[in-house]
């Protein structure tokens, strides 16, 4: 027998079929623990080193490269990626997905409180920021 001869012959089953269908899903709407916006980390941490009044090239030997070194020891890091301009320096880091981008936050902190006394004393600020959803 089709569906829809069972719905005709047989509307008392079929409204209660629905109804049934219905309640199951009203409770489980309540029940179950459904997330809809997840939390999710993107594994990238920029450094960002603000020097001014400098040549690009001037920024890189002395700014970029040495935190590019340090950082590129770092264990998970998938790319990392710099760029200089004629007042800051950007280094960029992407790591795997299942990071912990608290601990690695930290072990940043430490590399670059190592390389600190090789930048140039007029370094002010060392910036990390990585973006959460």
């Amino acid at each position: 027998m089709k569906l829809s001869e069972f719905a005709i012959n047989k509307p008392i089953s079929t409204i209660m079929i629905v109804l049934s269908i219905m309640m199951m899903g009203f409770i489980s709407l309540f029940r179950l623990p459904l997330e809809y916006l997840p939390s999710l980390t993107f594994p990238r941490i920029f450094v960002s080193v603000n020097y001014p009044s400098s040549s690009p090239e001037e920024i890189e030997r002395f700014i970029t490269r040495p935190i590019e070194e340090i950082l590129g020891t770092l264990s998970g890091v998938e790319s990392i990626s710099s760029s200089s301009s004629g007042s800051s320096a950007r280094v960029g880091m992407e790591f795997a997905m299942d990071a912990d981008m608290d601990i690695i936050g930290v072990h940043i902190r430490d590399r670059l409180d190592q390389v600190r006394a090789d930048l140039p004393a007029d370094v002010d600020r060392i910036d990390i920021r990585s973006f959460d959803t």
